[in-house]
């Protein structure tokens, strides 16, 4: 419940992405609504129901609207073991076996997104030099720092996608590489899998997208079609989200192997 979580839920706005402030007026609203609710945890090292091994080698995972784009997929294929890409500005994969979230990779630790990704060596000497803030790298280090695309946040997808269009040969070797390091982390989520895995579900605004990228198809061309792919809504964070409290609402009482707590 909402009257039970300190400072909001969160333990640092520092150091992973731009902040904006558009989270703390949604909450705001919420708050002043007067209607009970519930907050959806984060993915991290304190999450009992994941895998000890990812909890061992990563401190955070995931965000909350993944456990909601988690939901709507599972709702959408009936998979119990897949693997879920939610693939925009930054990208994250999740692992789920016997309906579980056992495991998942945030965006600065694995592959690129759009905008952010990991912090390759030269980033880090950059930190260590004081040219850059390690924000500064992680909010760099998507698909734009190979397509030498520098403008507003808002604005840097519309560039790449831009550009790709028009035929320039950075944007495709930018969004090729994107795909690739995609393709890595869901195969490596795969190899650790305990349960075989049914299918891989794609979302967010590069994941479902059709044109000028076909992500779907660039994907199977890697896995050569070997496992199922199901493109659901790229807002299935907010679909997810509804669906979890008319679950609720209805007497669930654990979504996706997370106790609800009322």
């Amino acid at each position: 419940p909402m009257e039970r979580v300190e400072n909001r839920g969160i333990l640092s706005i520092g150091g992973a992405g731009k902040v904006t402030g558009g989270g703390t007026s949604v909450y705001s609203e919420i708050e002043n609504a007067n209607l009970p609710v519930l907050m959806i945890p984060g993915i991290h090292k304190n999450c009992e129901w994941l895998d000890p091994l990812f909890r061992a080698a990563y401190s955070h995972h995931a965000s909350p609207e993944k456990i909601s784009i988690v939901y709507n997929a599972y709702l959408e294929t009936n998979w119990e073991n897949m693997i879920v890409a939610d693939i925009s500005s930054n990208s994250v994969d999740l692992l789920i076996e016997d309906g579980i979230i056992k495991g998942a990779i945030d965006a600065c630790c694995g592959a690129m997104g759009v905008i952010h990704g990991p912090l390759d060596l030269e980033m880090i000497r950059d930190i260590d030099d004081g040219k850059r803030t390690a924000n500064e790298c992680f909010s760099h280090a998507g698909a734009v720092k190979i397509a030498n695309i520098d403008d507003k946040v808002a604005f840097m997808k519309d560039d790449l996608l831009k550009n790709y269009r028009n035929g320039d040969e950075r944007a495709k070797l930018a969004i090729d590489t994107m795909i690739m390091t995609v393709v890595m982390e869901i195969a490596g989520l795969i190899a650790v899998s305990k349960n075989e895995i049914e299918g891989i579900v794609l979302t967010g605004s590069m994941g479902s997208m059709k044109d000028p990228v076909d992500f779907e198809k660039e994907l199977n061309k890697y896995f050569k079609n070997k496992y199922p792919t199901k493109i659901i809504s790229s807002e299935s964070g907010a679909i997810g989200a509804a669906q979890i409290a008319r679950d609720i609402a209805h007497g669930k009482r654990e979504i996706m192997g997370i106790k609800v707590e009322l």
